[in-house]
C-alpha cells in the first residue's frame, strides 16, 4: 500500500527505538512465536529464533511448528522455493537428535507442498513436512536439523531450525484463546502515513479484533519505531519480512507465504483469525450482532465450518461530504452497490486449516473432506474496501449507494481509541503540529 508520508510524524533521532527483535528474549516475543516452555532458556534457541529465514539448497524456511492435529506428529514449514530448481531439494530430511546427545539423530524424509497462488513466479510459497518420530525422542525438540543427504549439491549442507508450537499434547488451558480473535496483515512496504496506520488499529479494535499481526516488509523510519512503541505496550505483533530474493522474483512480496507463516504463528493463540489489507475493514451489518457474535452464531449451527468468507464492496469519498472529519472511513461512505464474491476476504478458524489463500480456503485440516467454508450475507456483513473502485467479473463500478454502516451502527469509541493513542504518541515521541 502506497500513501503520502505524514511530516507531522517527525521523530527526534534519539527518540527512535532500536528493533525489539533484536534485543527480546523469547519469553518477550509473545504471540509472533509460540514457543515451548523447556525452550524458553535455550541461547541457541533464542539465537535461532532471530534469524528472518533458515537457507540450505535454494529452500529459505521462515518457521517451523509441531502439529498434532492428526494424532501423528509432524513438523510444518513455511518456506520459500526456487521452483524451477526442485531436483536438488529431494535429498533433504529432517533429523531430531536423541535427546542430550548430539550426535544420534533419528531421520525423516521431507514432504514437499506447493501453495496454491505463486502465479508461476521463479520464486513460490511451499509448505514442508516431515514426521516428528515421537516414540524415539525423550521430549517434544526445541531444534531439528534439515540436512543435504547429497553433497553434490550447494554449500549448505545441513541448517537447524526452531520448532514452534500450533498446540502441544494437551493444550494448555486458556492459551489456546489467549486474543481469541486475530486479524493478519500481510507485508508492509511504501510511505505509509502513521496517522493512517493508527486509525486502522483503532477502527479494527473497534470492530471486535483483539489482537493485531503486521509483517512489515519496508516503511519509513519514524513509522517503524511507532510500530515497536505499540508491540511493546502488547497492543500489535510486528513480523520483520525479509526477502532472499529481488521481490519481482516472488508474487507480491511473497503475500502468500506472509499469511501461511501467521496462520501457524496465530494457531496457538487464536480461535479465529481474520485476512486483511490496510484498507479494508470486516464489518457487521446486523445491528443486533458484533462481529464476534455473527461468526459464532453461524457456526453453532453448523460445526462442520471451518471458515467465513465475506463479500467485498468498493467504498469512494462522498460527493457531497464536507471534509471536515478526522476519520476519512466516515465519508467514505458511497460504495458500489454490488458485492464481489472474488475479492472475499477470510475470517478462520485457524486450527481447521492447512493453507490459506488470498481470497479462499486453499486446503482444511485435517478432516478437508467435511470441513466447509460459509459464505456470510452480504446484508450480515462485508468487506469494506476503501480504495479507488476497480472493476472484477463480478462487480462493476457503475452503480453506487450510500451506506453510513460504521456511522449508525457502531459507536464513535474508535474515534476515543485514536485520539488517547495519538496523545500518548504525541508525548511519547514530541510530534508537533496538528494531524
Amino acid at each position: 500500500m502506497h500513501t503520502t508520508q505524514d511530516s507531522n510524524f517527525n521523530i527526534r533521532p534519539d527518540q527512535v527505538i532500536r528493533h525489539m527483535k533484536s534485543h527480546r528474549r523469547p519469553e518477550q516475543l509473545r504471540i509472533g512465536h509460540p514457543l515451548f516452555d523447556n525452550c524458553m532458556q535455550n541461547q541457541d534457541y533464542e539465537e535461532l529464533l532471530l534469524r528472518p529465514y533458515h537457507t540450505i539448497n535454494s529452500v529459505y524456511v521462515y518457521s517451523a511448528f509441531f502439529d498434532n492435529r492428526t494424532g501423528i506428529p509432524h513438523v510444518r514449514m513455511i518456506s520459500m522455493i526456487n521452483g524451477r530448481n526442485m531436483k536438488q531439494n529431494l535429498n533433504l530430511s529432517c533429523n531430531f537428535a536423541y535427546g542430550s546427545n548430539k550426535d544420534q539423530f533419528f531421520s525423516e524424509p521431507l514432504i514437499f507442498y506447493e501453495m496454491c497462488e505463486n502465479h508461476h513466479f521463479t520464486h513460490g510459497g511451499w509448505i514442508l513436512s516431515c514426521k516428528i518420530p515421537m516414540n524415539e525422542l525423550e521430549t517434544i525438540p526445541c531444534n531439528f536439523v534439515i540436512k543435504n543427504i547429497d553433497i553434490s549439491h550447494g554449500n549448505h549442507l545441513y541448517t537447524i531450525i526452531p520448532l514452534l508450537k500450533t498446540s502441544s499434547f494437551r493444550r494448555e488451558k486458556g492459551k489456546e484463546d489467549n486474543g481469541k480473535f486475530g486479524l493478519c496483515i500481510p507485508p508492509l512496504y511504501g510511505d505509509i502515513q502513521p496517522t493512517q496506520f493508527l486509525k486502522f488499529i483503532s477502527l479494527t479494535n473497534a470492530l471486535g479484533i483483539d489482537h493485531l499481526i503486521f509483517y512489515v516488509y519496508n516503511i519509513s523510519s519514524n513509522l517503524n519505531s511507532i510500530l515497536e512503541y505499540l508491540e511493546d505496550r502488547s497492543t500489535i505483533t510486528i513480523i520483520p519480512w525479509i526477502l532472499p530474493v529481488e521481490s519481482n522474483h516472488v508474487w507480491y512480496y511473497g503475500q502468500s507465504v506472509a499469511i501461511n507463516d501467521c496462520l501457524y504463528r496465530g494457531m496457538f493463540y487464536f480461535k479465529y483469525l481474520a485476512f486483511s489489507d490496510l484498507d479494508e475493514y470486516i464489518v457487521s451489518h446486523n445491528s443486533g450482532y458484533s462481529l464476534r457474535k455473527l461468526i459464532e452464531q453461524k457456526k453453532s449451527t453448523d460445526s462442520r465450518i471451518a471458515a467465513f468468507r465475506f463479500r467485498t464492496a468498493f467504498f469512494i469519498r462522498n460527493p457531497e461530504a464536507k471534509g471536515n472529519t478526522t476519520f476519512d472511513v466516515l465519508e467514505h461512505n458511497y460504495r458500489t452497490e454490488g458485492t464481489s464474491k472474488i475479492r472475499s476476504k477470510l475470517i478462520v478458524e485457524p486450527y481447521k486449516i492447512f493453507e490459506v489463500g488470498i481470497h479462499h480456503v486453499s486446503r482444511a485440516w485435517p478432516d478437508s473432506e467435511n470441513y466447509t467454508s460459509y459464505e456470510i450475507d452480504h446484508e450480515d456483513a462485508i468487506v469494506h474496501h476503501y480504495r479507488t473502485c476497480t472493476s472484477t467479473l463480478d462487480l462493476a463500478c457503475t452503480s453506487f449507494i450510500t451506506d453510513s454502516t460504521i456511522r449508525d451502527w457502531h459507536n464513535f469509541n474508535f474515534i476515543t481509541r485514536y485520539n488517547s493513542r495519538m496523545k500518548e504518541l504525541k508525548s511519547v515521541f514530541n510530534i508537533t503540529g496538528d494531524t
